[in-house]
């Protein structure tokens, strides 16, 4: 269909010079109220989310929301799950027999739903700094829980945050060998950066392709200095 779309216009400002043409937008005005509707999913509407899923007898099916209410019928694992708030149309379902490992911290369930058992003491600690520090600094979690989730490593899954779920590829810490104490904890650093409240102080800015070692790490108190070494567990 002919017609024209900006998408395919340059964006670099140093070859639109070139070009003879004008600068190109940087970001829209902050008072622009359609551009307030933009986002990275499109100009969709927050939806309310409500879902039951069935898996295996012996695994547990998880998805954003809270649960409702579980049984088994056929031999399948029934789940129900609904969030109490709108969300974007953007979510994901995961299934395994998994293991998990819980703590509360003021009020907020953090919950690791795991096969590999190295690291999840550290991300539960991680988890509960991270809470503490940007409910301090920004906002208060808007979540009654937190999950991570483990999902196989395979090419380009790391890791992605939906409303109080957090899928998190078994390659970004779920298997860290960490008894290098002289090592970043990057297991450690890479939670805050999913925890879903705004800002980005403690946060690890991204992997090379090894996906083992950070590129850039933010210390927990924002002065960008002492970086966390070493692990209190070791693989056996």
């Amino acid at each position: 269909m002919p017609g024209y779309s900006g998408a395919y216009e340059l964006s670099d400002n140093n070859k639109r010079r070139e070009q003879d043409l004008p600068p190109i937008e940087r970001a829209s005005s902050i008072d622009d109220k359609v551009a307030w509707m933009r986002n990275g999913l499109g100009n969709a509407d927050r939806l309310n989310f409500e879902t039951i899923v069935s898996t295996s007898s012996d695994q547990i099916a998880l998805a954003p929301g809270y649960l409702q209410r579980e049984w088994e019928q056929d031999g399948r694992r029934y789940s129900h799950y609904k969030m109490d708030t709108p969300i974007w149309n953007f979510f994901a379902f995961l299934s395994a027999d998994y293991k998990i490992r819980k703590e509360e911290w003021q009020g907020i369930n953090i919950e690791v739903y795991y096969k590999q058992d190295y690291n999840i003491d550290t991300m539960i600690e991680s988890a509960r700094d991270s809470l503490a520090y940007f409910s301090k600094h920004f906002s208060p979690f808007q979540y009654r829980q937190f999950r991570i989730l483990e999902f196989p490593a395979y090419q380009g899954a790391f890791a992605q945050s939906f409303p109080n779920t957090v899928p998190f590829s078994e390659a970004i810490g779920f298997v860290a060998d960490l008894r290098d104490k002289e090592e970043i904890d990057y297991v450690y650093y890479a939670r805050p950066s999913v925890v879903g409240t705004p800002g980005t102080g403690g946060r690890c800015t991204g992997f090379n392709n090894d996906n083992r070692k950070p590129r850039a790490v933010f210390s927990p108190d924002g002065d960008g200095g002492a970086l966390r070494k070493g692990n209190h567990e070791t693989l056996s």
